[in-house]
């Protein structure tokens, strides 16, 4: 969506495929301890739906659990994360694909 610093992390949502009402995590993590200590935040968007989710850090890593809406229907959605380092920019968006069965 928007250009920044290219996404530093690799994003997990787990599980890929999810009903309406169940519980789904959704996982940043990054490989090199260097750029993790420069990320302040990151966040989850589903622009659709203007939606919009701050992970929580740990670590290497950020994570969000959260429920599928019981009113999502049934379909594919684009998920975009971004990361905002330590000077307030933000990455790119990275796009991770949902499927709400």
């Amino acid at each position: 969506m928007t250009s920044g610093f290219p996404f530093p992390g690799s994003v997990t949502i787990q599980p890929p495929a999810a009903a309406a009402g169940s519980t789904i995590r959704a996982e940043v993590t990054f490989a090199d301890p260097t750029i993790a200590a420069r990320i302040r935040r990151v966040e989850a968007e589903v622009p659709e739906y203007g939606y919009r989710f701050p992970l929580q850090p740990s670590d290497n890593r950020f994570s969000l659990e959260t429920q599928v809406p019981w009113e999502a229907p049934a379909g594919r959605y684009r998920v975009f994360f971004y990361a905002y380092n330590t000077d307030g920019e933000a990455s790119a968006a990275q796009e991770v694909q949902f499927t709400v069965v």
